[in-house]
């Protein structure tokens, strides 16, 4: 009896309760209004019950999640959600903008189409932002090149050439994005050693990473893998190995 009454929920609760307190007025009385009186008593307060019992599950659910709970926390989230949307629709069109050819017209024109209801100055605004952010990142990328780049003549040809093959095959796409080509290796490293002395560690270094590919992350088995890297590896040095065997990790994580 006590399972099947658990089972039943608020609104089934609260009729059958008005249907049981009916009953002994309706018999005194001889009235069976009493019956659908309470019948409808019960499931005013059943569908209440049910109301506020569905809030404090949504609204527990949401504390545990950190999604919004009251209507005004609903409605600042959505601002929010069309922020971000605007943003990132003004950060793709200003990739447009810079690096594709596209006027700025057409790239406000596309943002707005994207994300409709905001006042054209919030989209010019937004476009100006975003193109600044994204001129920002390009220099600190060249700054990162310049470094790569310089360090890596300071190695022997093994080294020199992974870390820059390294870094246009990890973090090329990111570049190009950014308006910045790959790092041409005969180019920057040509004047150091021979077009066949690059080519030969290019190819080595392909190869390293390609094992380096071959690994998982597993707590406290980091320094075994660089050990049988190095065994497999000779002549590479420790940064480039843990470049290698950190690729494979995020890879296979």
């Amino acid at each position: 009896m006590r399972t099947g009454w658990k089972q039943l929920d608020p609104l089934q609760r609260g009729l059958l309760i008005g249907l049981v307190l009916g009953v002994l007025p309706a018999v005194l009385a001889r009235d069976p209004l009493w019956i659908a009186a309470t019948l409808a008593a019960g499931a005013v307060t059943g569908n209440v019950v049910a109301r506020r019992r569905k809030r404090a599950r949504a609204k527990a659910r949401a504390t545990s999640t950190g999604a919004p709970v009251t209507r005004q926390q609903r409605r600042q989230d959505k601002v929010d959600q069309r922020e971000f949307r605007l943003r990132a629709a003004s950060s793709y069109q200003g990739r447009e903008l810079l690096y594709r050819g596209a006027d700025r017209s057409t790239a406000l024109e596309r943002v707005r189409a994207k994300v409709p209801g905001f006042a054209d100055e919030r989209y010019e605004a937004a476009l100006s932002d975003a193109v600044a952010q994204l001129e920002r990142l390009r220099r600190h990328s060249l700054e990162r090149r310049a470094k790569n780049i310089a360090e890596a003549r300071l190695q022997d040809v093994l080294n020199a050439v992974f870390a820059l093959h390294y870094v246009n095959g990890r973090f090329g796409r990111q570049n190009i994005d950014d308006g910045i080509v790959l790092i041409h290796l005969h180019e920057v490293l040509g004047d150091l050693w021979s077009a066949e002395e690059i080519e030969a560690a290019l190819a080595r270094s392909a190869t390293l990473i390609e094992d380096g590919m071959r690994y998982g992350w597993q707590p406290d088995q980091t320094g075994q893998h660089l050990d049988e890297l190095a065994t497999r590896h000779p002549g590479f040095n420790l940064p480039n190995l843990h470049a290698a065997l950190a690729w494979g990790y995020q890879r296979n994580r």
